[in-house]
């Protein structure tokens, strides 16, 4: 996720911390504390990639700052592919769903729209 400073008209009412090098700063503090975050330097000096293991976990860190104080702006959720022998591989989940059969329609609606696939669907008698 894209991490950067607040440039909107609105600068500096939610927050007191809002330069690039504060936000820069924090990032590296919070690497001493957070193991399984990574930080590097975005496509402008204002940008910084922030890798997690999951919007969650990001997620709870820009909470954690917005309470701190700090003010910046951030992108979508990017997917990390690794590339193994030549081959993109994507990261994806195995998820069991059990649900009544009333409410099995909107649950493959959901798993559709995150492009989710059904393998196996059984009724449960």
């Amino acid at each position: 996720m894209a991490f950067s400073i607040n440039t909107s008209p609105f600068v500096g009412r939610e927050g007191k911390y809002v330069t690039s090098r504060i936000l820069r700063d924090q990032l590296s503090r919070e690497l001493e504390r957070n193991l399984a975050m990574r930080v590097e330097d975005g496509e402008t000096t204002d940008t910084f990639v922030v890798i997690g293991r999951g919007t969650l976990h990001i997620t709870i860190l820009i909470e954690n700052m917005r309470m701190e104080g700090y003010e910046f702006m951030v992108g979508p959720p990017k997917v990390i592919n690794k590339k193994v022998d030549d081959k993109l591989l994507e990261p994806f989940e195995i998820a069991t769903v059990e649900v009544p059969e009333e409410h099995m329609g909107p649950v493959v609606e959901l798993l559709g729209k995150r492009r989710g696939q059904m393998f196996d669907m059984q009724g449960i008698g």
